[in-house]
């Protein structure tokens, strides 16, 4: 009689068990925690440069796809256009 070869799949990280994973994502979370935390004890002089820089990405990122989406013809305008409805209107 013939047994069947039963396929098993694993990982491979097969060390790495759900319930591992979840104290490394715990781990992290509260690490990132931490780094906030002392992010905003330091006060403004390094909260408004970091809130600064994330601003900049974002506006690169999204100027990016006004680019791809074809609104635009050139980056610069799409990069003034993204500015411009990110941070308000300069008059």
């Amino acid at each position: 009689m013939k047994t069947k070869n039963k396929i098993r799949l694993t990982s491979l990280c097969s060390s790495w068990t759900n319930k591992q994973n979840f104290h490394h994502i715990s781990y992290f979370r509260a690490w990132l925690k931490y780094k906030s935390d002392n992010i905003f004890a330091a006060g403004p002089v390094v909260i408004i440069p970091i809130l600064a820089l994330i601003s900049i990405c974002l506006i690169l990122i999204f100027s990016s796809l006004y680019l791809w989406s074809g609104e635009t013809n050139t980056y610069s305008q799409s990069l003034w256009e993204t500015f411009t409805r990110t941070l308000g209107e300069i008059n």
